[in-house]
């Protein structure tokens, strides 16, 4: 569902983290996440939606921005949208 992540923390591995001195030992992302928040990102006319995920392992917890692989608007973005309960009234 997310083609980047994004984290301020330096306990799990995503596409971009804040702090890049502390890659290595990085935990993958514990799946699935505990919460998931849909945020829609609106500057002029474009759109962005993102995934705020809360990734809890037994010890640490997270929240990590995901970016969409669909483009806003487009179908299959609209089925996740709806699977995870998501609606935007427009």
């Amino acid at each position: 569902m997310s083609v980047e992540s994004y984290s301020p923390g330096v306990i799990f591995e995503t596409s971009m983290n804040s702090n890049p001195e502390y890659t290595a030992g990085l935990l993958p992302l514990p799946c699935p996440p505990d919460e998931v928040w849909c945020v829609l990102l609106k500057g002029g006319n474009q759109q962005q939606l993102v995934y705020m995920a809360l990734h809890n392992s037994l010890y640490n917890a997270d929240w990590v921005v995901h970016i969409p692989s669909e483009p806003w608007g487009s179908p299959g973005l609209q089925i996740n949208l709806q699977n995870l309960g998501c609606s935007f009234d427009i």
